[in-house]
């Protein structure tokens, strides 16, 4: 036996269904969220009784990514997906961009020991993600989700199969700004997050009825060895400027990462691949100072922003071998 995540997505929010993916995932922290309702009146000093109130489930989860098991995350925190493949049946190509709508899911969390139940959390929205490539680590996902309903199962599996195939590699991933490489970049970080409200419960339900999507933030920073000022300039405003400009210009940033082999020999299918485009960021803020001795780093935040021509604020590509999400 093994711990695992199971995910399926469903066709009807809260209503639960099997595990379609069974993933083997670093960490997670999801847990129940109950609220109570404490009694308290003139006539004692102590509250008389608490009652039931809202009922979530909260929490994230961590793994390494790799281009099979991320998509299905990747379609509940964008919504939108396309998919294409490479004529020979072998490869596929998932583009997610945003929608105005997000899926449902339902998670199965298999904690090995004890074996007589796994808990089973329906109704579960994608919340945020954090996006994370560091020099000399793989490329790992931190997801946040909210939950409606919890349950005890008995599980689906005990000896689940999961994607054998490794995760995506710094050493194969690259950055780029305005179609350029950034040739000194450490460290990449992105944070895309919903607005889903975990309190708008309704009359004669203790469960949320829906996820219900306002608006969302895509927010990252890089870390890049300060070898030049290119960035710096950038920061004020153009790749020229000298200080700040009252009209900056706005830069495209991508992050792609590079896996083995898929089989296929289509071009731009070959391999295993996550590419994220962001045609439309403004970079908010720019560090690079020194102590004594120890070398500079600059770390340049921005936030990605929606670009009317493209109409989208980001797109993610990921090559695998699955033909859905």
């Amino acid at each position: 036996m093994v711990r695992f995540l199971g995910i399926g997505k469903e066709s009807t929010y809260r209503t639960a269904v099997s595990a379609t993916e069974y993933i083997n995932i670093i960490s997670e922290s999801i847990t129940p969220d109950w609220d109570r309702v404490k009694l308290e009146e003139a006539g004692y000093r102590f509250a008389t009784d608490k009652l039931p109130g809202g009922f979530k489930v909260t929490g994230d989860i961590s793994l390494y990514v790799d281009a099979q098991t991320i998509t299905k995350f990747l379609e509940g925190l964008l919504g939108s997906v396309s998919t294409t493949n490479d004529g020979e049946i072998t490869a596929y190509k998932h583009t997610f961009t945003p929608a105005n709508s997000l899926p449902s899911y339902t998670l199965e969390i298999f904690p090995e020991y004890p074996a007589d139940y796994s808990r089973q959390i329906a109704g579960t929205g994608i919340l945020s993600m954090r996006l994370e490539a560091e020099a000399g680590s793989p490329l790992t996902a931190t997801i946040g989700v909210l939950g409606a309903k919890e349950s005890l199962i008995s599980p689906s599996s005990t000896t689940p199969s999961f994607a054998n195939i490794s995760p995506l590699p710094f050493n194969n991933s690259s950055v780029e700004i305005e179609d350029s490489a950034v040739a000194t970049v450490e460290a990449f970080r992105l944070d895309v997050s919903n607005g889903i409200p975990d309190d708008a419960f309704v009359l004669n339900d203790m469960f949320l009825p829906a996820l219900r999507l306002e608006g969302g933030e895509i927010m990252g920073e890089m870390d890049i060895a300060f070898t030049s000022w290119d960035y710096y300039k950038l920061f004020y405003g153009s790749s020229s400027a000298t200080e700040p400009s009252e009209t900056p210009d706005t830069v495209k940033i991508e992050l792609i990462a590079t896996g083995g082999s898929t089989g296929s020999g289509t071009a731009g299918y070959e391999n295993y691949k996550l590419a994220i485009t962001l045609p439309k960021c403004r970079l908010d803020t720019s560090n690079a100072n020194f102590d004594r001795r120890s070398r500079i780093v600059q770390r340049l935040g921005f936030e990605a922003l929606h670009d009317t021509s493209s109409g989208y604020a980001i797109q993610i590509e990921v090559v695998n071998t699955k033909s859905s999400p």
